[in-house]
């Protein structure tokens, strides 16, 4: 497998978790399609686990679009997202012959000609969502992902979990809300519901 991957961050805690409870039933042969790939710490754990025979990670890896107090306007910025992305794609490089990383916003490449060949209708078995963390991105990538999963298969979003501001209250997540309301008409079995959510489609 050659150099051991690299991270700065590890969250996989709860993709563990949550991702064992559908694990063993998603449907074979296996396309992931992940939001939001940052140093690729969940797509290898993905391509590890869960050996599919192809990946499709969709980032930007735009320091504009990031906090400017991590990741400033100057060239310092830029390196530091330049250093990510880089990393992002030597960390799947052991998996090349089945990856494909793309660097764009999803709903920018989701409608690009360009890349209408990898997004074929219902040919997804799983859809890791992580995102822009707003009520509009989310619900831009529910809307464009949904079409492109299988029956039986998974959609699971990222960072759902209520927020509480500086008086303690618990306020609505955006990325939990728009899933909510995407999926009001839709039918699909609820998986899990904490710092992430899952459901499987109908």
């Amino acid at each position: 497998m050659g150099n051991k991957p690299a991270y700065t961050r590890n969250w996989t805690g709860k993709v563990k978790r949550n991702f064992a409870t559908f694990a063993d039933s998603l449907p074979r042969p296996l396309r992931i399609l992940e939001i939001g790939v940052w140093e690729a710490r969940t797509a290898v754990w993905m391509l590890e686990n869960l050996n599919p025979a192809a990946y499709i990670g969709i980032d930007p890896w735009d320091r504009s679009l990031l906090d400017q107090k991590k990741f400033p306007e100057n060239a310092e910025g830029e390196a530091k997202v330049w250093a990510i992305e880089n990393l992002a794609r030597e960390n799947v490089r052991p998996f090349i012959s089945v990856v494909t990383l793309i660097k764009g916003l999803s709903q920018d490449v989701m409608r690009d000609p360009a890349y209408e060949y990898l997004f074929d209708c219902k040919s997804f078995g799983l859809s890791y969502i992580d995102g822009f963390h707003d009520y509009d991105a989310a619900m831009a990538d529910a809307i464009n992902v949904w079409p492109l999963i299988q029956s039986g298969g998974v959609v699971v979003w990222d960072d759902t979990v209520a927020l509480s501001d500086k008086k303690g209250k618990r306020n609505v997540n955006p990325i939990q809300q728009a899933a909510d309301d995407f999926l009001r008409n839709k039918q699909f079995t609820e998986l899990f519901r904490n710092e992430q959510y899952g459901v499987r489609k109908a």
